[in-house]
């Protein structure tokens, strides 16, 4: 069962605190203004036309209430509405994919629009195959904003598709963003100098003689 721990709980963490989406979800609407209500999360296939709207996906860890997980039975849910369309084919989504989506859904407090989840016939290597990968948009939300702030995500994947007009979002070991200026069908066109993640690290103090 997965729950943020160690260095990818703080991180995590960090990014909730400061971008204010689980205590304060959408600033300034009030809680009965709110299209998708906390610990819930409102999805479309934009193929399948399948949706959950208001799914309640974040609940307390039988194991550990102080601590909260992706719901068992809300994300099997998500797993089929992440289906391959062309293989019919479902597998479980990552969880702190799905973690992600949820705090995404809740700082825009708006429908996620899923261009592409899990896709059976990819490459061994493609995160889309191993379902932790999703492609996505909102209505109302620039791409590039979308990307942007995903970006307060680590570590992570995060894609800006600006003729496509999705941001690609995957969980991975480490934090790699890109920009793609193909359209739907077209080899990749990558943009060349797209800033990286920096990391601070602690300098170690000299030894004293």
């Amino acid at each position: 069962m997965f729950t943020y721990t160690n260095l990818n709980r703080f991180i995590t963490l960090a990014a909730i605190f400061f971008a204010g989406i689980v205590c304060c979800p959408s600033e300034g609407l009030a809680k009965k203004d709110r299209q998708v209500k906390r610990f819930h999360i409102s999805l479309r296939h934009i193929t399948t036309k399948k949706t959950v709207t208001n799914l309640k996906i974040i609940v307390p860890d039988p194991d550990n209430p102080k601590n909260q997980i992706v719901d068992p039975i809300g994300l099997r849910k998500i797993n089929d509405l992440f289906r391959d369309w062309r293989s019919k084919y479902s597998m479980r989504i990552h969880r702190r994919l799905i973690w992600h989506l949820y705090m995404v859904g809740q700082h825009f407090d708006s429908p996620i629009d899923i261009v592409s989840g899990f896709r059976k016939e990819e490459r061994k290597t493609s995160r889309h195959k191993q379902g932790r990968a999703v492609d996505f948009k909102i209505k109302g939300v620039k791409t590039k904003t979308l990307w942007e702030f995903c970006k307060r995500f680590h570590p992570v994947g995060v894609g800006y598709y600006p003729t496509s007009g999705f941001v690609h979002l995957d969980v991975r070991k480490r934090t790699h963003y890109w920009i793609d200026d193909s359209g739907p069908g077209e080899d990749p066109k990558y943009r060349s100098g797209v800033k990286q993640l920096r990391l601070k690290t602690r300098r170690r103090g000299k030894k004293r003689s």
